[in-house]
């Protein structure tokens, strides 16, 4: 199977190109409780924690590294906003197929994360 991202340490086509380490977090970030609004501003805020800069050296900084910035967390939230809607398409289990997944669970852990992400979309 081919990976769909690039290599760790390929180069980036652009400045702005999303990498592996900005794709990672979108599925757990859509399944958090934050607004997009919040989310957005918390990626804005901390964004060199969580990815790094965007130029080696400090002092290579642009003026626009910022809006730079700002587009790459726009197309994060967009991606969260798309896995949001994915995941809120996937039909939930109910009664029988419920409790048939269940049976067919190979362990207490695998039964807990059916009862969780099926009770997590208010299922029954």
């Amino acid at each position: 199977m081919r990976n769909l991202y690039p290599h760790r340490t390929a180069k980036r086509d652009s400045l702005m190109e999303l990498r592996w380490r900005h794709l990672d977090q979108v599925d757990s970030m859509a399944r958090g409780d934050s607004s997009l609004d919040e989310l957005y501003a918390t990626l804005l805020k901390n964004f060199e924690h969580f990815y790094g800069p965007l130029r080696k050296r400090k002092r290579d900084e642009v003026p626009s590294d910022a809006t730079r910035r700002a587009i790459m967390i726009m197309q994060i939230v967009n991606l969260v906003e798309e896995r949001r809607a994915e995941l809120e398409s996937v039909p939930r289990l109910s009664g029988e197929a419920l409790a048939s997944a269940l049976a067919a669970a190979p362990n207490e852990y695998v039964e807990a994360a059916i009862l969780y992400e099926n009770s997590r979309h208010g299922a029954v």
